[in-house]
C-alpha cells in the first residue's frame, strides 16, 4: 500500500503488439510497429542506426553522455535482433533466439 501510494497507476495500459521484440522496440523508440518495422520476434530485425531515420532511447542517452546497460533473458531480445544499439553494455547471457543458453 505504501509503494502504491507513492507510485502511478495506469488503468488502461496497452501493448502495441503481443510479442516481445515489437513491444520492446516500441518502448525504446516511441514508434508503433508499422513505423519501426519490428512486427515479429524471430523474423524481424531492428535496422542499424545508420539505416534508419529514428533513434532508440539508449542511442539518445548515449549521445548525451549517459552509459546504459541491458541484461536480458528473453530470446527475442538477443543482440542480433538489433536492440543493443546505444547500450554501453548489452548482456544477453549467450542466449540463442529461443531463449536457451548457447553451447
Amino acid at each position: 500500500d505504501a509503494l502504491a501510494a507513492r507510485g502511478l497507476r495506469f488503468d488502461d495500459a496497452r501493448t502495441p503488439a503481443p510479442l516481445t521484440l515489437p513491444s520492446h522496440t516500441t518502448m525504446l523508440s516511441g514508434l508503433p510497429p508499422a513505423v519501426h518495422g519490428a512486427r515479429s520476434n524471430s523474423a524481424s530485425r531492428v535496422a542499424p542506426r545508420t539505416a534508419r531515420p529514428w533513434r532508440l532511447l539508449p542511442e539518445v542517452l548515449a549521445d548525451g553522455g549517459w552509459c546504459c546497460g541491458a541484461f536480458v533473458s528473453a530470446g527475442p531480445l538477443v543482440a542480433r535482433y538489433g536492440l543493443a544499439s546505444g547500450f554501453h553494455a548489452y548482456d544477453d547471457g549467450g542466449l540463442d533466439a529461443s531463449g536457451v543458453p548457447a553451447g
